[in-house]
């Protein structure tokens, strides 16, 4: 019996190392993509009162739009809008936490703790997408880590330059302009499913109704939206096939 064990033993482990290698490199793309967002919050920490604590939220409030609108609120001299406002924005986060639910069910405790930690919008676009694909839990779990840590520090990474370049007056600024168009390298794949387009077009036609609502509102109903119409169209098409 160890000797039929042992070789699956030994070939386990460089196929996670394989997983986490396609997990970082599945990453890089969309950090390429967001490049132009993190530049852009990076220059708001520099022109923060306190620049360093802004720093700090990185590590704390990984999603950068959450972060954005809390450095704009505290900027207005409102903390507890400013707190508000990112606990709104990243309420988000729970609906994608809760889609991961029966995927990540049989996965470790910590890997579940540890996973919903580092959970905003591209790392939960690859699990999503690898939870469907053929593999073990702890394939999956590794790939999961290896895109999360890399888009953590990648987004770090970038942010901090945006810091030292908005600290220096560069034309940082000029860049939100593109950061809407960041969301194109996560929208324009599913686009190609029909479930996705459905998906796309319900949270559009809400966030185009919603654009008067308070900060985060509007965004955390169209994601439900979305969501919801998403998960439906899958059911559907699921109930189809024989």
């Amino acid at each position: 019996m160890i000797t039929t064990l042992e070789p699956t033993h030994r070939t386990a482990r460089p196929r996670r190392r394989s997983e986490v290698a396609l997990g970082a490199a599945e990453a890089v793309p969309l950090l390429v993509g967001y490049a132009p967002f993190a530049l852009v919050v990076g220059s708001a920490i520099a022109s923060h009162a306190e620049p360093v604590a802004g720093w700090v939220g990185i590590w704390t409030v990984i999603s950068g739009s959450a972060l954005l609108s809390t450095l704009q609120a505290l900027d207005a001299g409102a903390a507890l809008v400013a707190a508000f406002t990112g606990l709104l924005v990243n309420a988000r986060l729970a609906l994608y936490s809760a889609s991961m639910r029966s995927s990540w069910a049989a996965q470790p405790r910590w890997f579940r703790l540890v996973g919903a930690l580092l959970l905003i919008d591209p790392s939960w676009a690859i699990a999503e997408r690898r939870a469907r694909a053929p593999g073990s839990d702890a394939d999956r779990r590794a790939h999961y880590l290896g895109a999360a840590v890399t888009l953590l520090v990648g987004w770090a990474t970038m942010i901090t330059v945006g810091v030292f370049v908005g600290t220096s007056g560069g034309p940082v600024a000029d860049l939100g302009v593109a950061v809407p168009l960041c969301l194109v390298v996560l929208i324009a794949p599913r686009l190609r499913d029909p479930s996705g387009r459905w998906t796309v077009v319900a949270a559009a036609g809400v966030t185009v109704v919603a654009l008067g609502w308070p900060s985060g509102a509007g965004m955390l109903l169209a994601i439900a939206c979305g969501a919801g119409i998403g998960a439906a169209r899958r059911q559907v098409t699921a109930g189809a096939r024989p």
